[in-house]
């Protein structure tokens, strides 16, 4: 939910792809904020497209949504895109759990963060953005995989609570993204939500 509140392309999207949609949480928020785009969800996890499919179909925004059931990194595509946001598998390592093909699709045996960014750039029009969430230890590795491409990044790292450190990355990366680092901590000290934080996904919260 925070990538979709959070991402702010330099142009409003027409056409946005998001990989590993899951329910469809993020398309939904897309279609929500944009509503001349036209939001495309891709999932490899038969289950979680079916959901995906049936939270589109009881959205007010259902004719602006499709979920396509397959493998990103296997997909023919041949659309191009102005916005590719992904919330991707956050572990690194060969982790499955025999009684979970959710595990299968949250692993990065199915799709690694080179492989996001690299068959992202092949799908972006010229001042496209790709958007992803991250475990904020893999900032290098990110800040290196944008430079190859020689794209601009923007960051912003998240703390969970006030003094704590930074455990997820927010980036933006695109030939047209303006390079900027900062932070954003969800809750403060006693554990009420930040007024930043509050500002920023109050559209996406009812109790806000």
């Amino acid at each position: 939910m925070l990538l979709g509140a959070w991402v702010k392309p330099p142009e409003n999207p027409r056409w946005i792809l998001d990989v590993g949609a899951g329910s469809g949480l993020l398309s939904l928020m897309m279609a929500q904020r944009w509503p001349q785009a036209v939001v495309n969800a891709v999932e490899i996890d038969k289950a979680a497209h079916e959901e995906c499919l049936q939270n589109f179909s009881n959205s007010p925004w259902q004719q602006r949504l499709q979920s396509h059931h397959l493998d990103f990194t296997r997909w023919n595509c041949q659309y191009e895109f102005d916005l590719i946001i992904s919330n991707p598998p956050y572990f690194s390592e060969q982790f499955f759990s025999p009684d979970s093909q959710r595990m299968m699709a949250r692993s990065e045996g199915s799709l690694n963060l080179i492989s996001l960014i690299e068959i992202s750039a092949g799908l972006l029009k010229p001042n496209g953005v790709i958007a992803l969430v991250s475990k904020s230890s893999r900032l290098d590795e990110i800040k290196f995989l944008a430079e190859v491409k020689r794209f601009r990044l923007n960051v912003t790292l998240v703390s969970g609570r006030e003094g704590k450190e930074p455990a997820l990355c927010l980036a933006m990366m695109g030939p047209t993204v303006s390079d900027s680092l900062d932070s954003l901590v969800i809750k403060d000290r006693n554990g009420n939500y930040t007024e930043d934080y509050v500002n920023l996904t109050k559209d996406f919260y009812i109790n806000f």
